[in-house]
């Protein structure tokens, strides 16, 4: 058995397929007393669901299982984030009452709300990259990149969702597509040029290539230049061409 990494992911090779590990994490996010950003549990919990099964699903896996290990009690603050990530797992198929499992601490009061995730995947490709960039596809961002506050208040063709990622990975003419997390856009067009042995000439765009993208609200796909009408055609979400690699 072996086991390799690839950007943000474990790839384990179990002969004709491969299993996919993808991970999230949320501290300090929640309706707990110390929690520096108020929102529903539900809230907390899609999103992190989301972040990882969209880190599955831009690989090309099918997501089998989701773990949630919670650092608070069941209830009543364990069950109401479980319920989110019900809704993040129905967005995508997902057998809920099968593929659902976790932890929540039972021993201690929590004064603050946090939570892991992760989401294993299954995929017949056993060659890592499976999409590959080229030279002369076009870079662009799918979604905006939102943290915080500012995710609550977007639109909603603002902000990407695993549900829509996923036809996102259905389309025929998408190559690679990278979700953008607390790195920002800069760092994974950085993960694009060097997997493509290419540069990014970056347009000129009022995006903030530092910026944190919080729970995925935006990703990066790659497309041949002509395919770029489509996208507009396609997907009722903000896209901004980004970049040709050179």
């Amino acid at each position: 058995m072996e086991i390799v990494k690839f950007r943000d992911l474990s790839i384990i090779n179990l002969g004709d397929k491969n299993l996919v590990v993808a991970n999230d994490s949320s501290g300090s996010i929640g309706s707990k007393e110390n929690d520096a950003l108020k929102v529903d549990p539900e809230v907390v919990g899609y999103h992190a669901a989301q972040v990882a099964l969209m880190e599955i699903i831009a690989y090309g896996a099918k997501p089998v299982l989701v773990i949630n290990n919670l650092c608070v009690e069941m209830k009543p603050t364990g069950k109401r984030i479980i319920d989110g990530v019900v809704q993040a797992m129905n967005s995508v198929g997902m057998d809920t009452t099968q593929c659902l499992n976790g932890s929540t601490e039972e021993n201690f009061i929590t004064t603050m709300t946090g939570i892991g995730i992760t989401v294993l995947g299954v995929t017949d490709i056993v060659q890592t990259p499976i999409f590959k960039s080229e030279k002369r596809d076009l870079v662009a961002v799918l979604g905006m990149p939102l943290v915080g506050q500012e995710i609550i208040d977007a639109g909603k063709s603002e902000v990407m969702n695993a549900g829509l990622l996923k036809k996102v990975r259905s389309l025929p003419y998408i190559k690679e597509i990278l979700p953008v997390g607390s790195t920002g856009i800069r760092n994974e067009l950085r993960n694009i040029e060097r997997d493509a042995k290419s540069k990014a000439l970056i347009f000129k765009t009022d995006l903030d290539l530092e910026k944190s993208s919080g729970p995925s609200t935006s990703v990066l796909v790659t497309l041949k230049e002509e395919d770029s009408h489509k996208l507009s055609e396609d997907l009722d979400i903000k896209t901004t061409p980004l970049a040709i690699l050179i």
